[in-house]
């Protein structure tokens, strides 16, 4: 979880840097080929998945970040409702960068 919080902090970080349209190779694991992606089509990507983490995945009661996420909606001992608040302020962040990318509209958030 915090490797994720630190990716995030970077990618928002990276958010007002100058981007460059520069081509980068990046290879597939699963594949011998490479794939070539912009820095702006990457930076994208990277936006749209933690937004839709942290919005998609809100607590459904309070909208705040959830402590854990289990996927297959199998929680271990009754902390499925359990929030965090750090993880919660890189939410609205998250939710401030959806709104300016078009993610969703202001009434939304």
């Amino acid at each position: 979880m915090k490797l994720f919080i630190i990716i995030v902090a970077i990618s928002f970080s990276l958010t007002a840097c100058n981007s460059q349209t520069k081509k980068e190779e990046v290879k597939d694991s699963s594949e011998s080929e490479s794939i070539k992606i912009t820095d702006e089509a990457l930076m994208d990507s990277v936006q749209k998945q933690t937004f839709n983490y942290f919005w998609d995945g809100a607590e459904p009661n309070s909208g705040m970040a959830p402590e854990r996420i289990h996927m297959d909606n199998i929680y271990p001992s009754n902390d499925k409702h359990i929030v965090t608040s750090g993880g919660t302020g890189f939410g609205l962040m998250a939710i401030l960068v959806g709104i300016e990318r078009g993610f969703i509209t202001k009434d939304q958030a």
